[in-house]
Formats: structure tokens, sequence, C-alpha cells
């Protein structure tokens, strides 16, 4: 072999090496050390010192130091990513040099060896972000949104929703941002601290984003329907109490302005004084919700009036509209709940201030309707317009279910649906037929959340998608989790290390199958993954298994060579 040949061929051998490398740490050492946490740091070393010893002895230590380097190289390079350009080419060069000349001191790497991971590294941090890389053990990932909102700002995370707002068989995703100020920001680096004060006001606008064929685009005010916008939103109490939403609607989009009820030095004075700090506390509350539902209201007029050309009228504090299995339409306005279902209305007065959803709870023709309030109530609408009380939670039997969150849906298949209860202890509760509560499945933490119930991808059976913590770390951190309900509780499906929270899934492309839509916690980026049924995880760790037993067999044949302390590589 001539040596230009050579030269490419061990090119190559680095550059899969180095390949290698960083799946093996990206996909199996950060999650088993995540996951695992002790037992997790003892698996990671037994690899790691497998893969050494399974190295031909004479290039061993060269070949660990220029596999640490490189997987120092991705780390470093990553975390200057979010410099600007003048300040990210001195910061890459100052990489460069430094784990350089470590590799060599430590190593005796050749410098070609050594440039050609580091090109590796650097086409990594141009190609990828790292935080999708966990994200390839399950899905692949079909868009990824640029910045939306400026980070380091007011708000951590914004809601993220799914609805069909063009009524074209496909849902579209919903959240909120301020692109303008991303904008300025990028511009104006220096400015950038201006823009992430304490208690600024905000102009942030909903953002609708659809699939156009070959990606997702933000959809023009005239692409949906903002009626159907506005019957989607959730509406979340951002910043609460210390800002009030006001919402506006212009010809272009649908606003939403954030809006300091104090300053800072006003909230610091009154929290320091012990005795007021409550009462300026709920007075701030009550300001702040007061001012947003009138807000609210006005929207809603606004739009009615445009539309309709008919008078104010008073405004739903809350709403749901289901059209399978059954077709419902229910609202909350002045206490009074009142709906549509079977082509019947029904109407009750009522202290709830939500409704959490509609489904079959019960065996039978009848539909039920979970509202909260105080407590929360599953309430019978038969499809006379009777309505009548089945079983109630309340706040002596769960503390905090005056804040839950909660689905229906049909988690272990017996054709009925279970209320998935989202509160300090999420947990699966049955209605038998007498009307009694009974606990499939509670969480053992407080970090467990329900996101969904719904299929992703080729596989069609529908199972739950939620946030856990880990299976072992006391650490609160969340990771998307797939779970499917059995008779021994839930068993895991799959996992993904990522910060992705505000889960939605639907399809939003058209192809008869659900992806998976969510945020990037505090990064304001959206992204949307399609499912896979690809082995990644356990591909990789044959992979492994079949590296460790090849080079050790490769060193008993060998058991007389020894290894070189400084030759290069």
């Amino acid at each position: 072999m001539n040596r230009p040949a050579k030269f490419a061929v061990n090119t190559l051998i680095y550059i899969v090496f180095a390949g290698y490398l960083f799946l093996l740490y990206e996909l199996l050492i950060v999650p088993a050390i995540l996951d695992w946490s002790l037992y997790g740091i003892l698996l990671s070393l037994s690899i790691a010192g497998l893969l050494v010893y399974a190295l031909p002895p004479a290039h061993r230590r060269n070949l660990s130091v220029l596999g640490l380097t490189f997987l120092l190289m991705v780390r470093a390079l990553d975390n200057i990513s979010f410099l600007e350009w003048y300040l990210r080419i001195p910061g890459v060069l100052a990489v460069f040099i430094i784990l350089g000349f470590t590799s060599r001191v430590l190593g005796r790497i050749a410098p070609t060896r050594f440039l050609i991971v580091f090109l590796v590294a650097l086409v990594i941090n141009f190609s990828i972000t790292l935080d999708e890389v966990p994200l390839w053990s399950e899905f692949s990932i079909k868009w990824r949104s640029p910045v939306l909102y400026l980070q380091g700002g007011t708000v951590d995370y914004f809601p993220l929703q799914s609805a069909d707002l063009n009524e074209d068989g496909m849902a579209e995703i919903i959240t909120q941002g301020n692109l303008k100020a991303v904008e300025k920001a990028r511009e104006n680096p220096l400015d950038r601290d201006k823009e992430n004060k304490l208690l600024w006001n905000e102009n942030n606008e909903y953002m609708v984003f659809g699939w156009n064929g070959r990606t997702f685009d933000q959809l023009e005010s005239t692409g949906y329907s903002p009626k159907l916008l506005v019957g989607a939103l959730q509406r979340d109490y951002i910043n609460f109490p210390y800002y009030t939403t006001d919402w506006s609607r212009s010809e272009e989009t649908l606003k939403q302005n954030l809006n300091p009820l104090a300053d800072l030095d006003d909230i610091v004075s009154k929290t320091m004084r012990f005795g007021d700090a409550p009462f300026y506390n709920l007075a701030l509350s009550l300001d702040s919700t007061r001012m947003r539902q009138e807000s609210w209201n006005r929207l809603i007029n606004g739009m009615v009036q445009q539309q309709e050309a008919s008078p104010a009228k008073d405004v739903p504090v809350s709403s749901v509209k289901i059209s399978e299995p059954f077709e419902l339409s229910a609202e909350i306005t002045n206490s009074q709940l009142q709906g549509t279902f079977a082509g019947e209305q029904f109407s009750e007065t009522t202290e709830a201030t939500a409704i959490l959803g509609a489904g079959r709870l019960l065996s039978g023709i009848s539909a039920q309707l979970a509202v909260l309030g105080t407590k929360l109530q599953i309430l019978n609408v038969s499809p006379s317009g009777e309505i009548k009380l089945i079983n109630e939670i309340t706040g002596e039997q769960i503390p905090d279910i005056s804040s839950a969150e909660a689905l229906l849906a049909d988690v272990d298949a017996d054709g009925t649906d279970e209320l998935m209860l989202n509160t300090e202890q999420a947990r699966i509760l049955k209605l038998d037929d007498a009307g009694s509560w009974k606990v499939l499945w509670a969480s053992t933490d407080d970090s467990f959340r329900f996101e969904g119930f719904a299929s992703l991808g080729p596989d069609q059976k529908p199972h739950i998608i939620a946030l856990s913590k880990s299976n072992v770390r006391n650490n609160r951190t969340r990771f998307m989790t797939g779970y499917e309900y059995t008779s021994q509780g839930l068993q895991q499906k799959w996992r993904v290390f990522s910060g992705m929270i505000n889960l939605t899934a639907a399809d939003f492309d058209g192809d008869q199958e659900n992806e998976l839509a969510g945020s990037v916690y505090k990064k304001h980026v959206v992204m949307v993954l399609e499912k896979h049924r690809l082995p990644v995880v356990p591909a990789l760790y044959g992979l492994t298994l079949l590296l460790i037993l090849t080079g050790i067999g490769i060193r008993l044949r060998q058991p007389h060579t020894r290894e070189r302390g400084g030759a290069d590589v």
C-alpha cells in the first residue's frame, strides 16, 4: 500500500474511532450514569476499562489519551457555541492549542492524528447541537425551530399545544415567543442585558407552525382560523402574580403582552415587611387574575363583535369540545355549566372554574365531565341532558387537588376511560360500576408528570407519555419516558435523557402517524420528533461487546506483546 493510500485508510480509521467514542459516551455512558447513579458509574467504568484493556498494548496509552482529548474537545466547543463569531474564533483556537499541547505531552499524539479528531469535533459542533443527541436512541428529528424567545428573559418556558387550526387534517404547533427581541439581541449583542431586565414589559406573540410538505413554517394569520386558535389556547399564568397578561389582536397576529404590576424596589420593600408580605402578595394575585380575565373577555368579545356584529356577552372561563368517541361541547360561564351532548342541551349551576376533560369513565351511553374548583368532580351527562354528580375528590383526600391537571384516556384498554391525575403525587384513578374510585397506579415521588396518551410512529398502540425522574437517582430532573400500563403497574417502553417539556403528540405532517412535539427547557426551541424502531442502544452495546471480545481475543493470541510507552500514533 502506497503512502497516500495508507494515510487515507488511517484517516478513515480515526474518523470512525472518534465517531464511535462520541456515540458511546452520549448514548451509553451518560444515560447509564443519569439513570442508575452509582451503578451506572460502575457500569461505565467497567466498559471503559474493558475497552482500554482490549486496545493493542503498543498503542493503549496513546489511543486512550486521544479518545479523552476528543471527548473534551466536543464538550469544550459546545460550551462556546453560544458566543458571537468574533469571540467564538479565539475560543476555538484556545481549545485547539490547549488540548493539542496536553495530548502531545501526555500521549505523544502525532499532530496529524490530533488534527483529524479535532476536525471531527468541529464538524459535530457545527452540524448538530448536543441536546439533540440523546433523542437519537428513540427518535429522528424532523424539525428544530429557531430560537423563539430571548434566552435569559423573564420567562423560562411558554405553553405549547397542538390543534388543527386550518382544518387540513394536520395539527399545527401553537406556542409563544418574541422573534423581534431575539433578532435585536443578535444584531446588538452588547445590548443583550438590556432586554433581560426583571419586571420588564414584553410584547410577545402567539406563533403557529405548520407543515408545508418539506418542513415547518410559521403560518400567517390568513393561514389559520383565529377563532380556532383562541379556542385551543392554554391560558397559563406566566410569571404570576408579579405580571398580568394583556391580550390584543391585530390583523397580523395575536399578541400576549406581559405587564408588571409593580417595580422591583416596591416588591422588595413590601416583602421584607413580613407582616405585610402575605397581604401584598394576595392583593397582587387578585389584581393579576382580575386584569387577566378582563383582558381575555375583551379579546373574545372583540372577535365576536367583529364576526357577528353582536353586543358583548359573558365569556366562558373554561370550555371543552370533543368529537370522539362522541360529540360534546361544554363551557363554564358565570358559575353555569352548560353545553350540548347527543343533540340535547344541558345546564347546571357549578362552583367549578375549569373543565379538565370529557370522556367515558363508566360503561354506557352517557358522557362524563371532569370539572375542577376547590375540588375535582366527575359529572355524568345523560343523552337527555340530565347532569348528576358521580364522585369527587376533595382537598382532604388530596391536599393540592385544586391545582390539579388531568387527562382522560383508556389506559388499561378495557373500553372505558381512566383519570390520569397530575398532582404532587401522580395517579391513575378508575371509577367502578358503583362510582367509587380505584387507584390503578400512584407515583412514589413528586417528579412524575403525565404528558399524554397516544401512539407514536409506526406503533399504532397508544401508550402513556410522561416526564419522570431516573430509576435510582434522587435528583428531581425529569426525562421523556414512554410507559405501558400493566396489571403490575407501569412498564417502561422507552426513555430519552433530554430536557424537553410540554410534550404533545399529533399527526403534524399528514402521514397518519403521530409525531411528538415539545420545547427545550429554557432554550425556547421547539422540536418535532418521529419515533423509529431502530435498536440504537442495543446495537451500540452489541458493537462494544464485539470490540472488547475481539481485542481480548487478539491479546490472548499475542500474550507477550507489551505496551510501548512513547510511540506516536
